[in-house]
Formats: structure tokens, C-alpha cells, sequence
């Protein structure tokens, strides 16, 4: 391979370090919804079924990627109302348009969110999806509306402030005790009200003091009411005992099948040592590894 490198690099004028073949199974995190499957499930027909709503300005959506390793679950994209039929759980998911997006949610699926919740169903909000959850957003700085009112499923309250919140976290599931990770990127800082159940045990944030004391950086994060759940944290669903517990328990109260898929994390650790064998194969015998040193 050297000599076709050595050719390259005197036909370019510049330094060429090597020739990445093709890399089989490739699974590089696309940009936002821009690759969302249109409204298709993804593993249909499996015993339960994740809807979660596909709001126009939807952000962080690799945070549902861990239940594509779920073998018993069928993930759907929600557009309307009636797409809710048949899910076993919905989820609100993280907006870059919290107020504007929460508009499109009550003109799009009306009254249905409200209804599916009477019936038994579960419900999960991240980030603005919690938000959205609550009594009140108070917002001003996302948006040019100053507020609104929230669908008044859980007795959170949400007031948008600066900087932005960016926080890396790790801490614990507060039913079990299981280890969860995350990462906290929004303006909305979340309250709650009195006498709610928190979700996650949160570990002390070293920087907690450049963000106030809201949405768990002073410990107890998320809210647990009932059968609807809300957190701030983007990426927890790749924590493998958050997901496969909430995943039981919903398969419990619908008395549906459930076992558990692969460690999402150990999958995950594996592709991207494959990654970097391929590209260390790719240059091995060039010096782009002393010139990245130097």
C-alpha cells in the first residue's frame, strides 16, 4: 500500500498518511432527525412497542438508538394522533423549540397524550419533553413567547435561564440502585414541587456552582409519578439497568414479554474498538501517528 500512498502524496502536493478501506457496519451518529426513518417502525411486530413523537424541531435523537439492541422492542416515530394506538410506551424527547414544539404537540395529537395516560399508558419525558410535561414553562430566552402552560402531567415547574446547563453526570436509579450516566445540555432549569418522587441519585457536580441548583445538580433528579417519568438527561436510556427496568416495568403492567438485549455499552465499546483497529491498519505504516505526537 505504501508506494500508491507515496504517489498520492507527490500527485496532491501534500502529505498523505494512508487509505481507509471500506469499514463494514459503520454506525457513525447521523445529524439530529435528519435520518429518521419517516414514520416507518423499526423491528415491527415485537412485543412492545416505544412511540416516541416526532416533534418538528427534535434534537438529540440518538437517545433512543439503545432500544434498536432490544430484541422485544419495536421502536416507532409518532406524526399524529392516532399513530399513539398500540404503544406500550411514549416518549417525549428533547426539543431545540421547547414552547413552539409543544404548540405542534397539542394542535397534532390534541387531546390524546392526556388520554393515553388516563388509560395506563407510560410516558417518558427528556429534557424538553419534561418540560413539556409540567405546570408552566417560563421561557423569554429560547423563544420569543415569554411562556406557556405545560400539559400538567407531572408537578414540575420549568423557568429558562443562563448559560446554557452543560454537565456531564453519573449517579444512580433510585428504585434498585443501578448506575446511570448522562449529559445535561438546556436553558430550562426545572423545579419541583412538593412532595414529588425523584427519579435519579445524582453524584456531585465539581461545576454545579456555575448553574444554580436545579435539575439535579445538587443530587435528586428526574420525577416518578405514577406511570409517567421525566429527566434531563440526554443518553441515560444507554445506561443498560434504567433501560431494561423501565422497559419491565412496562411490559409488567401490560402483562407483555420482555427479556433483556445486549449491554448497550459493551456493543457500543466494541464498535468503536473495531473503529480504531481499522484506522490503525489504515496508517500503521505511515508517520501520521509520530506527526499527531509532535
Amino acid at each position: 500500500m505504501k508506494p500508491g500512498i507515496d504517489q498520492l502524496s507527490s500527485l496532491i502536493d501534500a502529505k498523505a498518511f494512508g487509505l481507509l478501506r471500506y469499514f463494514n457496519g459503520a454506525r457513525f451518529d447521523s445529524e439530529d432527525s435528519l435520518s429518521l426513518p419517516g414514520g416507518k417502525s423499526l423491528n415491527s411486530g415485537a412485543p412492545l412497542k416505544v412511540g416516541v413523537v416526532a416533534f418538528p424541531h427534535l434534537s438529540n435523537y440518538t437517545d433512543f438508538d439503545p432500544f434498536l439492541t432490544e430484541p422485544f422492542v419495536e421502536v416507532a416515530y409518532l406524526t399524529k394522533k392516532d399513530d399513539i394506538h398500540g404503544c406500550d410506551l411514549v416518549v417525549l424527547p428533547g426539543s431545540k423549540s421547547t414552547i413552539e414544539d409543544l404548540a405542534w404537540l397539542r394542535r397534532t395529537f390534541g387531546t390524546s397524550i392526556l388520554r393515553y395516560v388516563e388509560g395506563g399508558g407510560h410516558l417518558l419525558g427528556i429534557c424538553g419533553g419534561y418540560q413539556m410535561l409540567g405546570r408552566e414553562i417560563e421561557d423569554g430566552i429560547e423563544s420569543e413567547i415569554d411562556g406557556a402552560l405545560g400539559l400538567g402531567l407531572l408537578e414540575v415547574f420549568t423557568k429558562f435561564e443562563k448559560p446554557k446547563l452543560t454537565l456531564t453526570r453519573t449517579g444512580r436509579l433510585i428504585d434498585g440502585g443501578s448506575e446511570v450516566n448522562g449529559y445535561q445540555i438546556h436553558n430550562g432549569r426545572v423545579m419541583r414541587g412538593e412532595g414529588v418522587s425523584g427519579l435519579f441519585e445524582l453524584d456531585e457536580s465539581p461545576v454545579r456552582l456555575r448553574f444554580g441548583q436545579y435539575d439535579g445538580v445538587n443530587g435528586t433528579e428526574g420525577v416518578r409519578q405514577a406511570n409517567v417519568l421525566g429527566t434531563t438527561l440526554h443518553g441515560v436510556l444507554e445506561s443498560d439497568g434504567f433501560r431494561r427496568w423501565l422497559l419491565q416495568r412496562v411490559a409488567l403492567s401490560g402483562d407483555k414479554e420482555y427479556a433483556p438485549g445486549p449491554s448497550y455499552l459493551e456493543l457500543k465499546q466494541d464498535y468503536y474498538d473495531r473503529l480504531a483497529e481499522w484506522f490503525l491498519e489504515a496508517t500503521s505504516e505511515t508517520t501520521m501517528l509520530k506527526w499527531l505526537a509532535s
